[in-house]
């Protein structure tokens, strides 16, 4: 018995019609429009409009941001971990459990504030080229930020058709606890050079958004030896990029290591 079962028919019947009715999980081609905006701007029209302006002053609304995202996330690991550890019992029979659908009910309501919060991320990269700091708008920044919106919104779109496993709670619950500690080191560095100082630990953050990666693969390679995830489509598309923004974080590690 799930610890956070309710013998509810209105939750069974109502729990993915009421996801799957929000704006931009009903229709994803707004979300799509959105990333493919995100895209022109960070990449062509952003830059071309600051090519002769002043790079804009946003050190009070980055604080803000980075503070905000922090909590966010905070309570986005919290809400996640709380969920992994409570499923961590029933993580090689989700598919096939009589209880799937309050697993999904729990799950969708977690993965739509995640879907919202991949949103707010693109916000950072907009920041970056209003303030001319185009150095650090990396094809793995774009690339990572965009895909992620479009991951999330065909993920939840299609959850009840592919019954996505435990890999989806406990993938997340990795990022959002990086995302705390990422945006957490932005929010510093937005006070100033005098920060610097205290932001040693610069060098470490894409080895630790690394480790997570290798802490996902290493439970998928678990997860299909054992049995307990199944390999379908939604398994593989999701194999292919972890591997692939992997490689992407290793490549990006090695050519600013030393800065």
């Amino acid at each position: 018995m799930f610890p956070w079962y309710c013998p509810s028919n209105k939750i069974l019947q109502l729990s993915f019609p009421d996801i799957r009715q929000k704006f931009l999980i009903r229709y994803p081609s707004v979300s799509i429009a959105i990333v493919i905006a995100y895209i022109l701007f960070v990449k062509w029209i952003g830059p071309a409009i600051m090519a002769n302006r002043k790079p804009f002053e946003l050190k009070y609304l980055m604080i803000v941001y980075d503070f905000g995202q922090v909590l966010v996330n905070m309570y986005l690991t919290y809400s996640l971990f709380r969920f992994a550890v409570e499923m961590w019992p029933y993580r090689c029979m989700v598919k096939n459990h009589p209880l799937l659908p309050l697993f999904m009910e729990r799950i969708l309501k977690i993965a739509w504030h995640v879907y919202l919060d991949k949103f707010a991320d693109l916000i950072d990269t907009c920041m970056f080229v209003l303030r001319k700091k185009d150095k650090q708008i990396s094809f793995l920044h774009v690339f990572h930020h965009a895909l992620m919106c479009v991951l999330l919104c065909w993920g939840i779109s299609n959850i009840e058709t592919y019954a996505m496993g435990y890999y989806i709670g406990f993938t997340f619950s990795i990022n959002t606890t990086v995302h705390v500690i990422v945006y957490f080191y932005y929010g510093l560095a937005a006070f100033g050079p005098h920060m610097l100082k205290y932001l040693w630990w610069k060098k470490y953050l894409t080895i630790f958004q690394m480790v997570q990666f290798t802490l996902v693969l290493m439970y998928m390679i678990y997860g299909f030896s054992s049995g307990c995830e199944e390999v379908g489509i939604t398994e593989i598309i999701f194999c292919i990029y972890i591997v692939v923004i992997y490689a992407l974080f290793i490549d990006f590690y090695k050519k600013y290591k030393d800065e």
